[in-house]
């Protein structure tokens, strides 16, 4: 059992450090994991320290599941393999979708936000002061939620330097603001931002 469970391990550790994996690499994680689930099926001694050790990559496998699914063909797998459907890591595509979704959501939403918060400052003289500090809080609410969506799913270089872009943007526009208000204005919205807090 315990090479099993190396194999699994040396094997998911190559494809968690590959920017690229291949999917002979991912093919080769999941017939692992079914050599593992054999073994497990047919042993009568089972070891509490296996299970635990098998949790832990397992944990780690589903971490990278949005990762599989850009490099590899799960459903072309399964019709080759025919898995039984209690074997959830041949299934990873069908489950890793949500919060890859949410995060491009997110994503989505805080652009739109720094967008309108930038016609905002283009035109600050129009408005009232405290519609500012409204459309500043509603950019750095943004920026929460998407934040607590990185922290649920696994990033791709695309969202990564979609994420620099907007951050750049939102320190840019922040920077402007002292340009469009005078100071006195400037401590009216600081202080419209720390009563949110």
């Amino acid at each position: 059992m315990e090479k099993a469970l190396l194999k699994y391990q040396t094997a998911l550790a190559e494809l968690q450090n590959s920017e690229e994996p291949t999917s002979n690499q991912v093919l080769e994680v999941l017939l692992f994991r079914d050599a593992i689930q054999e073994q497990l099926d047919r042993r009568n001694q089972k070891k509490a320290y296996h299970y635990a050790w098998l949790t832990n990559l397992d944990k780690d496998l589903k971490k990278i599941a949005e990762k599989l699914t850009l490099f590899a063909d799960l459903e072309s797998f399964r019709q080759t393999i025919h898995p039984p459907h209690l074997y959830w890591w041949w299934f990873l595509d069908l489950t890793a979708s949500e919060p890859i979704n949410e995060l491009n959501e997110a994503l989505n939403q805080y652009e739109s936000s720094l967008a309108a918060f930038r016609q905002f400052l283009e035109n600050a003289q129009k408005y009232p002061l405290k519609n500012l500090s409204a459309q500043l809080i509603n950019v750095l609410l943004c920026r929460d939620l998407l934040q607590s969506k990185l922290e649920k799913a696994e990033v791709v270089p695309d969202q990564l330097s979609t994420l620099i872009r907007l951050d750049t943007s939102l320190k840019k526009q922040v920077g402007f603001i002292p340009k469009v208000v005078s100071s006195d204005d400037l401590l009216f919205v600081w202080s419209q931002l720390d009563d949110v807090r």
